[in-house]
């Protein structure tokens, strides 16, 4: 009657099992499930969406912005670590080591992944110069107070304006971008997923099907 897209009704319907679920096994106040005879709508398996090489290296060489050294490292890490928001977001100058980076992921589960060169020079640059408490990234108009998820948002949207990019840019357009450019350097799936902090391996085989070039050219190389 709502005319709710399928996305949407799998994601309310998902909410609704959850909750019938605690109140029927956890709880005990219910006897029965009304949702467990539902079933859950088909969805278009999507893409992700990412930034091509050359869209990237655009970026990063115009990039303009008042705070340049922090913005930039922000943009390198999300580029060259794939990390998520929530990660970046939380992160400290402690977590930043000579070549590695200690991200904090999903259920507190710790791993490192590794940054470029000119990564790393940009991080000591902005270090050196950096105003604030413990939190990595600082809030411009607020140099004490940590970037929020919502700053860092809106700051890489209007990155991308400036620049006159063609498509909105966001925090996770870079983790894909990243997992993306990972595997068409030949780089095997268990790295990437170790790198991105997958618990379960088939998240990070939606990666495996971005390039059809890159699958018909190793496919190519197999066969007699």
């Amino acid at each position: 009657q709502r005319s709710n897209a399928n996305a949407t009704r799998a994601r309310k319907l998902s909410s609704l099992k959850g909750f019938f679920r605690y109140m029927t096994v956890k709880s005990n106040k219910l006897e029965y499930n009304p949702t467990d005879d539902i079933e859950t709508p088909a969805q278009k398996k999507r893409l992700p969406k990412y930034l091509s090489l050359e869209e990237s290296i655009t970026l990063l060489k115009n990039l303009q912005s008042d705070w340049y050294e922090r913005d930039y490292c922000i943009l390198t890490l999300f580029l060259n670590c794939g990390m998520r928001l929530s990660e970046l977001v939380g992160m400290d100058c402690n977590d930043i080591g000579t070549e590695t980076v200690r991200i904090i992921g999903k259920g507190n589960k710790e791993r490192t992944v590794y940054f470029s060169v000119r990564a790393k020079l940009m991080l000591q640059l902005y270090i050196a110069e950096r105003r604030g408490g413990e939190a990595l990234f600082a809030s411009s108009r607020a140099p004490y107070e940590p970037l929020t998820d919502r700053g860092i948002e809106k700051m890489i949207s209007k990155l991308g304006k400036r620049i006159g990019m063609e498509r909105p840019l966001y925090p996770h357009l870079m983790r894909h971008t990243f997992a993306s450019h990972a595997l068409n350097c030949g780089m095997e799936l268990t790295i990437i997923q170790h790198l991105l902090g997958h618990s379960d391996p088939k998240t990070t085989l939606i990666y495996a099907e971005i390039d059809p070039i890159r699958v018909q050219y190793e496919y190519n190389r197999m066969i007699c």
